[in-house]
């Protein structure tokens, strides 16, 4: 069968789908023929659906894939209204959340719930009715477990174009050691992707069951391929929370990695699991810097907002592990969430320059449907979906009711942070790219 997968980044950074390339590559091993249409700005090919009609007819696919994301949800009942002589099945986060509301999107045939690199395979091979896939006649929500990473194929790296992508990346290629994470974050779908397979799946899961890992000697295998057939600069590993992952493994996997792949590497990692013992071995294998998310400053926030319970404290605590080992500390910030006050956001500033970040990476905050945020905001009017319904990505507009100078005060410190975080630094900061780096 003909597969076409379709990757909707429009307006957005582009990086490497991990889903899609787990999904082509379990597809090409039960001998589907896959194939990645990529709409990007930048890469790829625009939102033209009379080029994009073009593509889709010179392929011919027998079934068309794509994992949606709620930004770009416009854009895909588009796609959708337009190619519904095709058979297009939807997944990814949003459709695991809303399986429903996507089947009435016209043009959409089925949605598969939670993972699907077996499911898809199924409806693929011909099977009926494959657990986690609804269709029009079919809607029943029946979730199989958590499959162990271990029995799924490595990713399909070959699903992109890399040597076009990579130079836009600054030749940095983004990896992943495992899944799942078991925070509880208000603004994450984590917490609700999880609900949704303990009230449907055939054994319910505990969180542990969540937090899986590939095999650590095929990972080394294809960054060892990838590097010497890639002009590939740096390692950048995705994973939430690599720091949470157990010791051991990590002991072992970083240890075959500084002797094979030898490449440095960014990582991110919760200031709850970041420790001296764990960030050594991350430095030992040439890490070079560390992501963490520190998101506000405000503990009024992190506490009856993010339901966050990871203290400015603690914050401090881990970024002084990762100063004194003499790794680069980057930052992810969120402004412009339900309730924060000017104050709040001064307070976010100050934090960070307090600890002294190489990097700084600021959004404004997106209210995804089926969050616990996302259901705050709706019981006290917060959201202008108007506004909403026109936001592709998360830096270029707030749709929270704010009063006009609040508003205008949230744009200008995303746009100026890097002059704003300076007034409580002894550092002068310039920006680079999506984010900000510190003059040394």
């Amino acid at each position: 069968m003909k597969v076409l997968l379709l990757d909707f980044n429009i307006d957005a950074t582009v990086g490497l789908h991990q889903g899609l390339m787990s999904l082509s590559a379990s597809l090409k091993k039960n001998h589907h023929e896959v194939r990645l249409l990529l709409l990007n700005d930048k890469i790829g090919t625009c939102f033209n659906l009379e080029k994009i009609e073009h593509i889709v007819t010179e392929y011919g696919p027998d079934i068309i894939g794509i994992s949606i994301v709620e930004t770009q949800l416009n854009y895909i009942k588009k796609f959708c209204n337009y190619f519904s002589h095709y058979y297009i099945i939807c997944g990814g986060p949003y459709v695991t959340i809303n399986p429903y509301t996507t089947l009435r999107i016209k043009g959409v045939n089925s949605v598969c719930i939670g993972e699907g690199e077996e499911a898809f395979c199924e409806l693929c091979n011909g099977k009926k009715r494959p657990l986690n896939i609804l269709s029009d006649n079919h809607h029943k929500i029946s979730l199989r477990p958590f499959n162990s990473l271990k029995n799924i194929p490595p990713p399909d790296y070959n699903l992109f174009d890399l040597d076009s992508l990579l130079p836009i990346k600054n030749n940095q290629l983004e990896v992943m050691i495992g899944r799942g994470c078991t925070g509880k974050c208000s603004y994450c779908i984590n917490d609700s992707y999880l609900k949704k397979y303990k009230g449907f799946c055939t054994i319910p899961p505990k969180p542990k069951d969540y937090i899986r890992y590939r095999n650590a000697d095929e990972i080394i295998e294809e960054l060892v391929s990838l590097k010497c057939s890639h002009n590939i600069e740096e390692i950048a590993f995705i994973d939430d929370n690599i720091t949470g992952y157990p010791a051991k493994f990590l002991d072992n996997f970083f240890t075959s990695y500084k002797k094979k792949v030898t490449l440095p590497f960014t990582c991110n990692a919760s200031p709850l699991s970041i420790n001296v013992a764990r960030t050594t071995i991350l430095k030992n294998a040439n890490c070079t810097t560390i992501r963490i998310g520190l998101e506000s400053g405000s503990d009024r926030i992190k506490k009856e907002i993010l339901n966050r319970p990871i203290s400015n404290k603690k914050i401090i605590t881990a970024s002084k592990v990762i100063n004194d080992l003499d790794i680069n500390l980057s930052t992810y910030n969120m402004i412009g969430l339900p309730l924060e006050s000017k104050e709040d956001i001064i307070e976010t500033l100050k934090l960070n320059a307090y600890i002294k970040p190489k990097y700084v990476k600021l959004m404004i905050f997106y209210p995804f449907e089926c969050t616990p945020i996302y259901k705050k905001c709706e019981d006290l009017g917060l959201i202008d979906h108007e506004i909403k319904k026109g936001l592709t990505n998360y830096n270029s507009n707030t749709c929270i009711n704010f009063s006009p100078e609040h508003r205008k005060f949230i744009m200008d410190v995303q746009s100026n942070f890097d002059r704003y975080i300076s007034k409580f630094s002894n550092k002068n900061y310039s920006k680079i790219t999506d984010s900000v780096a510190i003059r040394n």
